[in-house]
């Protein structure tokens, strides 16, 4: 049986990939190893068999191809929504609604008098810990609360 294969990451040619069924097998990941590294296009293979894990180097050659060989072969199915064209076309729509979306309650905010920095400052919080939320601590999120508290807000005067 074929074993299934999770997309972690896939930028154009870069691939990282999970087979939890085959964690452990040394073997199985030394061939896989050895397979993969056989396909023109693929530079460099790298294998954990710890956790499962292979990184796949392709400059120039798309992700498909080397999907499309590992079923056929029976190395690896994958079965994953991220393949999909809509996929990425659904989440650009997503984060331009959400942008357009901030974008009109930062104007009626200016219209009704809030100060822009407020808002911005709001806006950076809250972004900041929808990454946080999501994972993507390290640089996304501690980049926008960094901008927040550079925002330059004015002193509040204490009412006398």
């Amino acid at each position: 049986m074929t074993p299934r294969a999770e997309l972690h990451h896939s930028i154009p040619g870069r691939t990282r990939l999970r087979l939890p069924a085959r964690r452990g097998d040394v073997g199985y990941f030394t061939r896989l190893r050895a397979a993969l590294e056989a396909i023109p296009g693929i530079s460099e293979v790298r294998v954990n068999a710890r956790i499962g894990g292979v990184t796949l180097l392709h400059p120039g050659l798309s992700s498909e191809p080397i999907y499309v060989w590992a079923a056929e072969n029976g190395w690896f199915q994958i079965d994953d929504a991220r393949l999909h064209p809509d996929y990425f076309l659904q989440g650009v729509t997503r984060d331009i609604s959400a942008a357009s979306r901030r974008l009109a309650s930062a104007r009626q905010a200016a219209a009704s008098g809030v100060r822009m920095r407020n808002a911005l400052f709001v806006a950076l919080v809250i972004m900041g810990i929808s990454q946080t939320v999501r994972g993507q601590i390290t640089a996304p999120a501690v980049t926008l609360f960094w901008y927040a508290l550079n925002c330059d807000l004015p002193a509040v005067p204490a009412e006398v």
